[in-house]
């Protein structure tokens, strides 16, 4: 299951308070009534655990408007985050109390969100803005670091959705989920983790494997034919381009 607690201000005050611009535009939009919503009057965290829904095996996508209080209900529930900056930034929704979530011993990943609210699905470039974003933010370096946000991209985002057993890093038993990324052209560095957060991006991968399977190697795909999937994408997309312009 997979939520969104809360995702933008307005959708807080919606939620919360049954106003603002989301419920004008309802209003409008969907000829929703006042009458047809009695808002519960609490923060959307606290509304799931009354009805029972939190738990282990609960994702909740964002978090960015949580208060203490709010946070002491996830970690009570064992609740994990997954945490997307990209994508709150791109809808201007504001940047998640990452610090806040870590010191609550919360687990949490990091996510893309999707290509509906974000340029693009590269992890290199999540990693990147996450850590400029809560640098900025927190004005602090201390505790935030690069390999922080790569671990987050790979064994705490296995433990996020509970696969840390099977996925996440490369240990015996485990599945082969790993990539190759060449740092030759990188420079020098005395860091590893920051000299793969900050100076690389997809391009630089050159090998990647799954489950154990090569599915790339010397940079060049082995066993898909890459070209016929951008075909298929763009007939897909100009399908989906005039469904929407037929319904505008």
């Amino acid at each position: 299951m997979a939520l969104h607690l809360t995702e933008s201000a307005d959708e807080y005050q919606f939620i919360r308070h049954g106003g603002g611009r989301l419920a004008r535009g309802l209003m409008v939009l969907a000829g929703w009534s006042r009458l047809s919503w009695q808002p519960p009057g609490v923060s959307p965290v606290k509304y799931l655990e009354q009805w029972g829904i939190l738990g282990k095996r609960v994702l909740a996508a964002h978090c960015v408007y949580v208060d203490d209080s709010d946070l002491e209900i996830l970690h009570k529930y064992d609740v994990a985050i997954a945490h997307c900056p990209r994508s709150n930034a791109q809808l201007g929704n504001g940047i998640a109390p990452l610090t806040a979530f870590h010191q609550r011993g919360l687990r949490v990943g990091l996510g893309t969100d999707s290509l509906a609210s974000n340029y693009s699905l590269d992890m290199f470039d999540e990693m990147r803005a996450g850590l400029w974003l809560q640098r900025g933010m927190t004005r602090q370096v201390e505790g935030l670091s690069a390999e922080t946000f790569l671990r987050m991209a790979t064994i705490e985002g296995a433990r996020a959705i509970s696969m840390e057993d099977k996925i996440g890093s490369i240990a015996r038993g485990k599945r082969a989920d790993l990539i190759g990324v060449d740092l030759s052209q990188v420079g020098s560095f005395s860091n590893l983790y920051a000299a793969l957060i900050f100076n690389t991006n997809p391009g630089n991968v050159v090998f990647s494997m799954i489950n154990g399977q090569i599915v790339m190697e010397k940079g060049q795909l082995k066993g898909i034919d890459g070209d016929e999937i951008v075909k298929r994408a763009d007939r897909a997309r100009r399908k989906l381009t005039k469904v929407r312009q037929d319904n505008e």
